[in-house]
């Protein structure tokens, strides 16, 4: 991802994480920082979605991933995921813990389903509306 990729996938996350969603000064924060890895995936020159993870030492943290509404359930999040996953390899990350609404139950049946496991919770996590979040990580 490139400064230039900002303002598209500011607006995939606004239309996709509504409250949580990403603003541009947040993408420029994540690019400064050496311990952050930012992806975007893209059709015909047009960002099409986008991850955000931080590691340190050997665990990384998925802060955000997000999918252009007209181009979900096309394996454009699992592409993010095989080449998050390569490169935290090749940093030698060995876990990744995420969090996610409670309520979110097709983000949570996709992390199941690219192997992450519930293991806790965070009561009233999430603002507008309050809601738990469930804690979730995967060895890698």
């Amino acid at each position: 991802m490139h400064e230039e990729d900002f303002p598209e996938c500011a607006l995939i996350s606004s239309l996709s994480l509504k409250s949580e969603a990403w603003k541009e000064r947040d993408f420029g924060a994540a690019l400064k920082n050496p311990q952050a890895l930012l992806l975007k995936a893209s059709y015909e020159g047009k960002a099409t979605g986008y991850l955000v993870s931080y590691f340190a030492l050997d665990e990384a943290e998925l802060n955000s991933i997000a999918v252009s509404v007209d181009f979900r359930r096309k394996g454009i999040g699992k592409a993010l995921m095989a080449v998050f996953y390569k490169m935290l390899k090749e940093q030698n990350i060995k876990s990744i813990y995420l969090e996610v609404r409670e309520g979110n139950s097709s983000a949570i049946s996709f992390y199941k389903g690219e192997g992450f496991e519930s293991f806790s919770k965070r009561p009233r996590f999430y603002d507008d509306p309050i809601e738990d979040a469930v804690l979730m990580r995967k060895s890698i």
